[in-house]
């Protein structure tokens, strides 16, 4: 499912329809806390690091103030911000590369260059956003059989709680 109270509605349902079931091979999850154990787990094996960032508001208050600063604009709204940080999320969910995204109407001035900036400050501090760890989720799932194998052997069923909202990575990976 998609949020925490979700799963944790699911899981009191469940235990009150089902109370004999052995929950032990039974997990509910939001897709996020799924990726999120691959990464980690896949991490693990080669020694890698997780350091997720946990609020990228300041990060791309600044990278837009100073985007907009060239043009004499020296303040951003935190709506403009939330914009700007639902649009990347945006591009990441539905798997637009840069080329795509130069074709789509985005609706933010200079999203590329902000966007792009975003990516590398990531990149020069070592830290992941929940998208990507979405994006990093599917490759290993993709590339790495055993692993893949792996996590595909834990379940026998999984049922997606409105299927429909997922966004194409997340269906993706699911799948």
């Amino acid at each position: 499912t998609f949020s925490k109270l979700a799963a944790r509605e699911m899981k009191t349902r469940f235990n009150s329809l089902f109370p004999e079931t052995n929950n032990s091979q039974i997990h509910f999850s939001t897709i996020h806390a799924f990726s999120y154990r691959v990464v980690r787990d896949y991490y693990k094996i080669i020694g890698k690091t997780i350091n997720l960032l946990k609020s990228n508001y300041d990060v791309l208050k600044n990278i837009m103030a100073k985007t907009y600063s060239k043009e004499g604009f020296y303040t951003v709204s935190p709506d403009e911000v939330e914009n700007l940080s639902s649009k990347i999320s945006y591009v990441k969910n539905l798997k637009l590369t840069v080329e795509d995204f130069k074709t789509e109407d985005i609706g933010i001035k200079d999203f590329e260059e902000m966007y792009l900036a975003y990516e590398e400050y990531k990149q020069k501090n070592g830290l992941i956003d929940f998208d990507d760890m979405l994006i990093i989720c599917e490759k290993i799932m993709k590339e790495n059989k055993r692993i893949s194998d792996r996590f595909k052997g834990f379940y026998k069923y999984i049922q997606l709680d409105e299927a429909q909202d997922t966004s194409k990575i997340q269906f993706d990976i699911i799948n």
